[in-house]
């Protein structure tokens, strides 16, 4: 039987799970494992993105009429705060996947082009980023790969055991002895760079 240790697993290896892998190492994690039911790179939605999502750039938008859209469209109903956060990060979020390579549709001058999409207006205009779907996970695998991310393929979770501070996870006929290194509740609160406060 295979026994790995790592000090973070993140389970699912779609846009989320891969950046949240990535900034855990980024962020000082000495292992983490990333496990996906399938391929990572080819499973699940985010495989299937459609090539676009929208894009709130500071220099360029009003931050007020973007965070009231996103609240109207919410129907008041979605969290404001991490709403406010994703405002704030999601353009550093598009240069990092822009630098890993992920082919963003440009103007002659190198800057991002955005065109007018679903509820976007001349008096509101929330604009689109546009980049190659299938591409996305494809760029996000090698990026895993480069800041060494271990990758676990086609592993069917059907079992958790928490003894202490130890995770004993199985996976098909594998266990994976997995030491707890995140602090309680540090999952919780505003991101910082892309991960939770007080993540090791």
């Amino acid at each position: 039987m295979e026994e790995i240790y790592s000090d973070i697993l993140v389970v699912g290896g779609g846009a989320a799970g891969c950046f949240a892998a990535i900034k855990a190492k980024q962020n000082g994690a000495h292992s983490v494992l990333l496990v996906d039911k399938g391929y990572v790179g080819k499973s699940g939605c985010s495989k299937f993105a459609a090539g676009s999502f929208k894009c709130f750039i500071p220099d360029e938008d009003d931050f007020d009429l973007w965070f009231s859209k996103a609240v109207e469209e919410g129907y008041y109903i979605n969290d404001q705060n991490w709403t406010k956060i994703h405002l704030n990060q999601v353009f550093d979020r598009v240069k990092e996947l822009d630098s890993w390579g992920v082919d963003f549709l440009k103007d002659k001058n190198g800057r991002f082009e955005r065109l007018e999409g679903q509820g976007s207006s001349e008096k509101r205009p929330i604009k689109t980023i546009m980049f190659h779907g299938p591409q996305l996970m494809d760029v996000l695998r090698v990026a895993a790969q480069t800041f060494s991310v271990d990758i676990g393929n086609f592993s069917i979770s059907w079992g958790i055991i928490v003894k202490g501070t130890l995770h004993v996870i199985a996976w098909n006929m594998d266990v994976f002895f997995l030491r707890y290194a995140l602090k309680q509740g540090s999952s919780t609160g505003p991101l910082q760079n892309g991960v939770p406060p007080n993540s090791p």
